[in-house]
């Protein structure tokens, strides 16, 4: 780009004074892999038992999901899931491993319930010139109140622990998350969601603090059985103590962030609909980024 005319310098770290806005590097060759999709899930319910018990009001969920695209040679290993032969380094292309535990208590049936959510996520990528690794483990508590105002409302504190391997990053958070649901006879649904969080970050050299405050919009309108538009937007303020250019996400930069979504679908018949969207995003020290796409479906 030239001098100050970018937001890059040659080692890729964001800067005032840049000389580059994109990097081009090749993707390698082409190499044979083994891919793998696993996908396991358990409901465990205590309806059945005796109507005095508070078990009845119990219920868990267990998922697990896999996804493993490896160079490894044992594949009947990989198709066992076997985890020594699972997310290596030295072959896996791309792997991604996901286990969520939920225990849900219908404390009044169908208009108080409550819940709790064990999340965890493993992800390595070496599908570019350098291995990315990132780690989630997050624990949530959710009160959901339904049919309250004519509306559903749901009170979320999750506090998570995330590590980013590209930005070298660490981050613990706590969030508070209130999302309303409002339902207009049954051709509109308005979604609403309020959130604030405190967040410790630190990479090698520095370690900051983020505050973050946000709000989002998400409305869906069915018009007749043809026509359904949905529209959402995001709001974002990023407040953080860091007072020099930091390598960051996008989400994770200081000041405003924007971002919107807008879908109309119509459908011709059973077997032919049109859809059109448009979305975009805005973050700070960077240009807004405007994206349109049609798309035409037919089945025969």
């Amino acid at each position: 780009m030239g001098s100050s005319l970018g937001i890059y310098d040659s080692t890729g770290v964001m800067v005032e004074n840049g000389e580059y806005d994109w990097v081009y590097v090749q993707s390698g060759s082409p190499v044979q892999t083994v891919d793998l999709k696993a996908d396991f899930s358990t409901i465990l319910s205590f309806n059945k038992i005796s109507k005095g018990s508070i078990l009845k009001k119990l219920q868990s969920d267990t998922w697990l999901y896999v996804y493993e695209s490896t160079k490894e040679s044992n594949k009947y290993q990989v198709y066992l899931l076997n985890t020594d032969y699972l997310m290596k380094d030295s072959v896996t292309v791309y792997g991604k491993q996901m286990f969520k535990q939920t225990v849900w208590f219908n404390y009044i049936p169908n208009k108080l319930v409550f819940k709790y959510a064990y999340n965890k996520e493993n992800a390595l990528d070496n599908r570019y010139q350098s291995s990315i690794e990132n780690r989630l483990e997050s624990h949530e508590w959710t009160g959901i109140f339904s049919r309250y105002l004519n509306s559903d409302w749901e009170y979320s504190l999750i506090t998570s622990n995330e590590y980013d391997s590209k930005y070298l990053l660490k981050t613990s958070c706590l969030k508070n998350e209130l999302r309303l649901t409002y339902k207009i006879r049954n051709n509109m649904i308005i979604n609403t969601t309020f959130l604030i969080s405190s967040e410790k970050n630190q990479n090698q050299i520095y370690s900051w603090n983020n505050q973050q405050r946000s709000i989002s919009e998400d409305i869906m309108i069915f018009i007749g059985d043809k026509y359904r538009i949905n529209s959402k937007i995001d709001l974002t303020e990023n407040k953080s103590d860091y007072s020099f250019n930091l390598y960051l996400p996008e989400n994770k930069l200081k000041g405003m962030n924007y971002r919107w979504n807008n879908n109309v679908y119509y459908r011709f018949n059973q077997y032919t609909q049109i859809s059109f969207e448009y979305s975009g995003s805005d973050y700070p020290q960077r240009e807004a980024v405007h994206q349109i796409r049609m798309e035409v479906k037919a089945e025969f």
